[in-house]
């Protein structure tokens, strides 16, 4: 069974318990009324007593399998964050299992651009035939600017919002997101450390009331995901420039090595190989001093005065490379 499937399972089973638990509670508000006006004997006192046992032990299990519940979507996440090689095929799969496990329609990515100081659309996910797919159309290449929309007060102010009834909000996005249907909507920032880097928007099309435990589980989904999307971010980062770094070190006529603390060739560029006449495969793991200097005659070796191998102590000892 898919991530997916599991935590529908799961959220069915969290609602039939919802269901008896509210059950239990009226039923216990109903005795509570009735019981002044009631002669009570011994026998209905052991009832109550039982039934308010009962009704105690149903909301227990209801926290009990809303923590379950929220461990085992952490675990979905942090598996789809170890197999997928892509972050955004990682990203689709965590907010498709957002939305399965809390019951929402339609999730959207929004990141922040901070040169241009506003919101950008990413990505999203929809359920089938919930107005989700016209809500992408509408939402791809727009920006969002200060804290008008739900998205944009998320990221201003730095916390989760849960919006339980659209009608209350005159935004653009909350006028057209009830055109598509959806009744409830919540959203939840997406930091890096400190630094909100993103936000993630949820969208439903009944009324979805604010839970306090499912507005933990999502936030402390979107922290793995602002983490995932970070180093995703870096990686990119580290590889351009080492690509930067390859294009100069090809192109330039200069001889260039690097060396490790021992004096070795770490890496050569193909002039350094082409002045010493060798390969640049030939070069790595050699001690610099034997080619440019040569090896020394019979036992002799270089002096202290010698300049080549002072340079590469005295570089080794500062720097380590």
């Amino acid at each position: 069974m898919t991530g997916g499937g599991q935590l529908a399972q799961a959220s069915r089973r969290l609602f039939k318990l919802l269901l008896l638990s509210l059950a239990g509670v009226a039923l216990a508000v109903l005795l509570r009324l009735l019981v002044p006006r009631l002669t009570i004997d011994p026998g209905l006192h052991s009832l109550l007593t039982f039934l308010a046992g009962a009704g105690a032990a149903v909301l227990l299990l209801r926290l009990m399998v809303q923590r379950e519940r929220r461990v085992a979507l952490q675990l979905v996440v942090s598996e789809i964050v170890g197999e997928s090689s892509s972050p955004e095929v990682a990203t689709m799969r965590v907010l498709e299992a957002l939305c399965v496990s809390q019951g929402w329609d339609a999730a959207l990515r929004w990141e922040v651009n901070e040169q241009q100081n506003q919101l950008e659309f990413c990505s999203g996910w929809g359920a089938p035939g919930r107005g989700a797919e016209s809500m992408f159309q509408e939402s791809v290449g727009l920006a969002l600017m200060g804290a008008v929309d739900l998205a944009g007060r998320v990221w201003q102010y730095g916390r989760p919002v849960w919006i339980t009834d659209l009608t209350s909000l005159s935004s653009p996005r909350a006028q057209a997101a009830r055109r598509h249907g959806m009744v409830s909507a919540c959203a939840v920032p997406v930091r890096v450390g400190n630094q909100v880097v993103g936000v993630l928007e949820f969208y439903c099309h009944f009324c979805l009331r604010e839970n306090r435990e499912a507005m933990a589980a999502v936030e402390t989904v979107a922290s793995s995901l602002g983490q995932m999307l970070a180093r995703s971010k870096e990686r990119e980062r580290s590889e351009h420039l080492y690509r930067q770094q390859e294009v100069l070190l090809e192109s330039v006529a200069d001889g260039i090595c690097g060396l490790d603390s021992q004096g070795r060739v770490s890496f050569a560029n193909p002039a350094a190989a082409r002045l010493l006449g060798a390969s640049v495969t030939s070069l790595i793991g050699n001690p610099l001093h034997e080619l440019l200097h040569g090896s020394p005659q019979s036992k002799s070796a270089c002096g202290e005065d010698c300049t080549l191998r002072g340079a590469i102590a005295r570089q080794s000892a500062t720097s380590g490379e």
